[in-house]
């Protein structure tokens, strides 16, 4: 808590905490869109580059079955993170909406005060 708090009402405070909140999440969503973003691309860049390895050549057929089953925990991590980045896109929300209603609050209190 900061000198400058200590002359804000709760309500300040809490519009000022849950306004530092919604910037925090917004900065963690990012980062997992670009993780998720580049994750994608490599997979992408991989797969593309399968389609030239024969599949009657004898590395090939004993490389598949780890492939596909690397491939599959693959995108469920990737699911995962989609996952995750919804539940912080909600939380931004919840936290944006607590601000809103603080500020609101603090707003209409300094109004009283005038």
């Amino acid at each position: 808590m900061s000198l400058l708090d200590f002359f804000k009402n709760e309500e300040e405070r809490k519009r000022d905490h849950y306004q530092k909140l919604y910037q925090e999440l917004q900065e963690r969503i990012s980062e997992y869109s670009e993780c998720i973003a580049e994750v994608n691309g490599a997979l992408s860049s991989y797969r593309g580059k399968m389609p030239h390895a024969s599949s009657g050549s004898i590395p090939v057929n004993d490389f598949e079955p780890k492939r596909e089953q690397l491939d599959e925990k693959l995108m469920q991590c990737i699911s995962n993170a989609e996952e995750k980045r919804s539940s912080l896109t909600a939380a931004r929300q919840a936290a944006y909406d607590r601000y809103v209603y603080y500020r609101d609050k603090a707003n209409a209190k300094a109004a009283e005060g005038k």
